[in-house]
C-alpha cells in the first residue's frame, strides 16, 4: 500500500497509544476544534487518516455518522475497538489510500484531515475525490503541524508551513474560508469546496 519512499513518513501503528494519550489533549484539545467546527447530529463527517480515532471517537458522539478511513488496517482495527468500547455504532470504517476514496458523491458535510496532510503523496487525485464527495455546502478542515519545536510529532522537514498548505489547497480548487490559531503546535484551516 505504501508508495515509494513513503514508508518512513507513516506513523508506526504500534505506537498508537501515544496518539490518544491525555498529554495530547493539552496541546490538541478536540473540544477547542469542536467550538470552531460545530459538529451537529445531522452531520456526516469524513475522518481521513483517522488513525486510532483521536478525533473519530468524540466526533461519533456528536454527529449522525463518521466515515473513518485509514491506509493502515492495524490503525483501523484499533479505532474500531475504541469505537466499540464507547458503545458507538455510527462509524463506517474503510481502508483506502488517498487516490480513491470509496464514498458516494455529495454525501459528506465535513471532511477532516488531522495531522495527515504532510503524509499525502497524491494531492491532485485526492482533492478531486474530496470535491466529489463533499456537498456543495460542505467544509474541509485541515489540522497539521506547524514547523516549530514541539514535544512530539514528525521531523521538521516533513512539516509543511501553513502558507504553503493554503496556496496548494486553493490551487486544487478549495478556497480558504477561515484559519484559526487555537493550538500551540498545529494550524487549523477551513476550506470550502468550489466548482460544484
Amino acid at each position: 500500500m505504501h508508495s515509494h519512499g513513503h514508508g518512513n513518513k507513516r506513523f508506526n501503528h504500534q505506537n498508537w497509544e501515544r496518539l490518544v494519550n491525555t498529554e495530547r489533549q493539552q496541546w490538541q484539545d478536540v473540544h477547542k476544534f469542536f467550538e470552531i467546527a460545530q459538529p451537529t447530529e445531522e452531520d456526516v463527517w469524513l475522518d481521513f487518516g483517522c488513525g486510532p480515532g483521536y478525533f473519530t471517537v468524540p466526533l461519533a458522539e456528536k454527529v449522525k455518522q463518521v466515515i473513518a478511513i485509514d491506509v493502515s488496517a492495524e490503525m483501523l482495527a484499533v479505532c474500531q475497538q475504541r469505537i466499540k468500547d464507547h458503545q458507538l455504532t455510527n462509524v463506517l470504517f474503510l481502508q483506502s489510500d488517498e487516490k480513491r476514496v470509496p464514498v458516494a458523491d455529495n454525501t459528506v458535510d465535513k471532511a477532516l484531515l488531522a495531522n495527515i496532510y504532510h503524509e499525502l503523496d497524491h494531492h491532485k487525485a485526492f482533492f478531486a475525490e474530496l470535491q466529489r464527495i463533499l456537498k456543495n455546502t460542505g467544509t474541509l478542515f485541515i489540522i497539521d503541524w506547524k514547523p516549530v519545536e514541539s514535544p512530539t510529532g514528525p521531523p521538521m522537514d516533513h512539516r509543511i508551513p501553513e502558507t504553503d498548505v493554503i496556496r496548494e489547497v486553493e490551487s486544487l480548487g478549495f478556497p480558504l474560508r477561515n484559519r484559526w490559531d487555537i493550538y500551540p503546535y498545529h494550524y487549523v484551516l477551513e476550506f470550502a469546496p468550489s466548482g460544484k
